[in-house]
């Protein structure tokens, strides 16, 4: 049994979350193999899960988050630390999701409880596309009120937890201080390794929101110039309100499919069904469905935004386009569709290297090796 001095992780993650089932278990059952704690949320209604030695909880929040509810939150998770470490007695270390609204909570948890401070970074929050879908008079302010929190919270982490070693380009943050360590996501490799093996339709998925971020707009205009050329081929894009937005901006829908957001289950089946992913993105922290993707042997194609030429080396194990060039996009879609032996050799090397690099096993010893540092674990 655990002592009440062994360390105790308080994790905080951003919401909604609308199953803890589908979303956090998997996310408890890594950190059990390195000591105990919880993981805390919020969603539109309160749920409770036990995983090994983790308490995942969710609190009911209305996904509007008026301020009233948000301060109340916030005190609940701030309170559930200061019983950890004052009435339990345990040694706690907080991980924070970014350095904005659950960075805040952490920051008041170290302050109060002397907890070890732990903030990821999942996000581009500095690049000059971050608020494109926001209206541009916005724009600008709310991004500079983000990285002037961000850059405070960030200073007083012990340690940064980012995807890729430049994504903290915009903060005032030393060079040194705190320490950073840059790995991938975690990634439920059990789900997306069990999808039954099917043959692949002549197809690309997109997968993610919002619309001009990721770049559904250039791979809409794309596909609609290659469609002619290579009349058997689909497009399926998943995301919440992508659809509306393309109406909007008048995108012709023949042979393309709009769905909303879906069960990582079904999301596995639709993306197993497809060729390869495309990830268009104008700014991208990693792009976790890359990595997704790449466990069910599908080819990947990404714009080289951000994080995303780190999990896909060009030409090796998928393919990488300008971002935000749509005449490169165009070239890139033609020569993937044309070649139907480079389709099955980027699939089979996304395979290789998710289970080389990717795994759960990977991420739980990156993890080990930063906490060890900032407290020894048993």
């Amino acid at each position: 049994m655990a002592g009440r001095g062994s360390p105790y992780l308080i994790i905080i993650r951003n919401g909604p979350v609308y199953s803890i089932e589908d979303h956090l278990a998997h996310f408890a059952g890594a950190f059990d193999r390195i000591c105990e704690g919880e993981i805390l949320t919020w969603g539109d209604r309160e749920r409770e899960l036990r995983v090994g030695r983790y308490l995942v909880k969710s609190y009911e929040m209305p996904y509007e988050r008026p301020l009233h509810r948000r301060i109340l939150y916030l005190a609940t998770l701030v309170g559930r630390a200061l019983r950890a470490r004052w009435i339990r007695g345990r040694r706690l270390v907080v991980i924070t999701y970014d350095p904005f609204q659950s960075g805040i909570a952490g920051f008041l948890i170290r302050l109060l409880t002397g907890a070890r401070f732990v903030c990821e970074v999942n996000g581009v929050y500095g690049h000059p596309d971050t608020f494109i879908d926001s209206p541009p008079e916005e724009a600008a302010a709310r991004q500079r009120k983000m990285l002037r929190l961000g850059s405070f919270i960030l200073r007083r982490a012990h340690a940064v937890k980012l995807l890729y070693p430049d994504q903290l380009v915009g903060f005032q943050v030393d060079v040194s201080r705190p320490p950073r360590y840059a790995f991938h996501d975690l990634v439920d490799t059990g789900l997306w390794t069990r999808v039954p093996e099917e043959a692949p339709e002549d197809a690309f998925i997109f997968v993610g929101h919002p619309y001009l971020l990721k770049g559904v707009d250039l791979l809409l205009e794309a596909f609609r110039r290659v469609s002619e050329d290579f009349p058997g081929w689909r497009l399926v894009v998943v995301g919440w309100r992508i659809e509306e937005s393309a109406q909007e901006a008048e995108f012709p829908r023949d042979r393309v499919e709009f769905l909303g957001p879906l069960p990582p289950a079904e999301l596995a089946r639709r993306m197993k069904r497809a060729r390869a992913i495309v990830l268009p993105s104008r700014s991208e922290g990693m792009g976790r469905v890359l990595l997704e993707a790449a466990f069910l042997q599908r080819a990947r194609i990404g714009s080289t935004a951000g994080g995303i030429p780190h999990v896909i080396q060009d030409d090796v194990d998928g393919l990488l386009f300008r971002s935000g060039n749509v005449d490169d996009l165009e070239r890139v879609l033609r020569r993937f569709m044309s070649d139907p032996e480079l389709q099955d050799r980027l699939s089979r090397a996304a395979r290789e290297r998710a289970e080389r690099q990717y795994t759960t096993e990977a991420y739980v010893e990156h993890y080990r090796e930063l906490l060890d540092r900032l407290i020894p674990l048993p």
